[in-house]
């Protein structure tokens, strides 16, 4: 064992050993075996790295994990769910059905419009709420109407959010916000005491 007395650092060696040991001052150990360099949980073969405590490797190749494989030379990202993510930014499904960005972006512009459709008619439908309500005229069905279409509202959220379209998710949660308050506002007025979601 050879101690270096200013830094406090001990490097550890056998006669016949191939790898040493070296033991920092504050405790931390690189090993060195036939396997290659270990630094803490990291193990260093080659070009190759490999988290021990999360089983992801990363080398020149890309990432490897349980869940993700990134290959740096085509940039695809595979799932372990069977789909991937191209360099273009191509979506593969798990059945390798591709989803071009045409496609994507015809289907994302028509949920985008339906959505926003909807959320200018609950828009309305909750100020004519609150004016009703104010007058005294507002009915329990006026109320379910309008419950109704924060349903409807939640359901575009969650379809664009599925389609990564996430500036129109966001105009829609202000929206289906501004709704839920307007509900809840005729609720007080009537004294009708459910829960909106």
């Amino acid at each position: 064992m050879i101690t270096n007395k200013e830094n406090g650092m001990a490097l550890t060696t056998k006669p016949g050993q191939q790898g040493y040991n070296i033991t920092t001052a504050d405790g931390r150990k690189i090993e060195r075996d036939n396997q290659g360099l270990k630094i803490g949980d990291l193990r260093v073969n080659g070009t190759n790295v490999t988290d021990e405590r999360t089983g992801v490797r990363m080398s020149e190749r890309g990432i490897e994990s349980s869940q993700v494989r990134y290959d740096s030379s085509t940039g695809r990202a595979s799932f372990s769910d069977g789909s991937a993510l191209e360099a273009d930014g191509t979506y593969v499904r798990m059945s390798n059905t591709l989803v071009s960005d045409s496609s994507k972006k015809a289907a994302q512009q028509a949920a985008e419009g339906r959505a926003m459709g909807l959320a200018r008619a609950a828009e309305a439908q909750a100020l004519s709420l609150i004016a009703k309500a104010a007058s005294g005229r507002v009915s329990a069905s006026d109320i379910d109407a309008l419950s109704a279409s924060l349903g409807s509202i939640e359901g575009s959220i969650k379809a664009l959010s599925d389609q990564g379209d996430m500036i129109s998710m966001v105009k829609l949660m202000m929206t289906k916000g501004t709704v839920s308050e307007s509900l809840g506002k005729a609720q007080q007025m009537v004294g009708k005491q459910s829960l909106v979601a």
